[in-house]
């Protein structure tokens, strides 16, 4: 997701030797805030503002519209939101947590149980439901219609391209994306092309490419889930997000 986005901007000046002309996506080019300021420190995260601070610049987050930093609000800065089919962030977020060194999961922890806490909103991140209905409800409140673009994570691998030009007319709307360029990005953000070319150069990307990068699919959870596990989770989504602004 956030690839397409930093190919994007390559399309945009960048000085020569900024990490987004080599493709980077780690913390050196794209930084998580929370995460980075908890393993390097806030004066690390400061530095890389004060570095990039004569350019467009890209952080991911996984935060509440409640805990964002205020100079977002400030700046109207554009953000863009993407949420997941439940069944499908279940799934990945279950591979996740079991392959992440630092969260400590238990290797028995199974998959049913996984799917109660995820239900149950007592995961890390908390609540998904209530997290998404807030961003999509409410989001344009606090910064703007005009500044924020949700999109399903399911549009942007099985409709790329459609997904690409609202991002671009979204983040640049004075500009034009050239067919030549938009073709770039596509071919690029390719799940497999992606997956090659951080193996053979993660640079600032710290995660292990073979454990975290799995199937790239929108309905690989299919494959994941028994029928009696989708439907536990439907049962819950159509009840939270029953007001949900979105065509789920």
């Amino acid at each position: 997701k956030k690839y397409v986005v930093e190919l994007m901007r390559h399309f945009e000046l960048h000085p020569q030797g900024h990490g987004i002309h080599s493709g980077d996506i780690g913390h050196g080019t794209v930084p998580w805030p929370e995460v980075s300021i908890s393993q390097y420190g806030k004066e690390a995260f400061l530095e890389w503002l004060n570095k990039n601070k004569d350019v467009p610049r890209l952080w991911y987050t996984h935060c509440s519209i409640e805990d964002l930093p205020f100079i977002v609000n400030q700046n109207k800065a554009k953000v863009i939101h993407v949420y997941r089919d439940p069944r499908g962030a279940v799934v990945s977020q279950f591979h996740f947590y079991k392959n992440h060194p630092m969260l400590g999961v238990s290797e028995a922890l199974d998959m049913d149980s996984f799917i109660d806490l995820f239900l149950e909103g007592a995961l890390y991140f908390g609540d998904y439901f209530d997290h998404t209905t807030r961003w999509i409800n409410e989001s344009g409140k606090v910064l703007g219609n005009e500044n924020v673009l949700s999109l399903q994570y399911e549009d942007l691998v099985d409709n790329k391209v459609d997904c690409m030009m609202q991002l671009a007319n979204f983040l640049f709307p004075t500009r034009t994306l050239h067919k030549e360029d938009a073709a770039y990005i596509v071919q690029s953000t390719e799940f497999d092309t992606m997956k090659k070319e951080i193996s053979n150069n993660p640079q600032t990307f710290h995660f292990n490419a073979d454990k975290f990068f799995r199937e790239g699919k929108s309905l690989g959870w299919q494959e994941s889930l028994s029928m009696e596990q989708q439907e536990k989770i439907n049962a819950v989504a159509r009840i939270k997000w029953q007001d949900l602004k979105t065509n789920y």
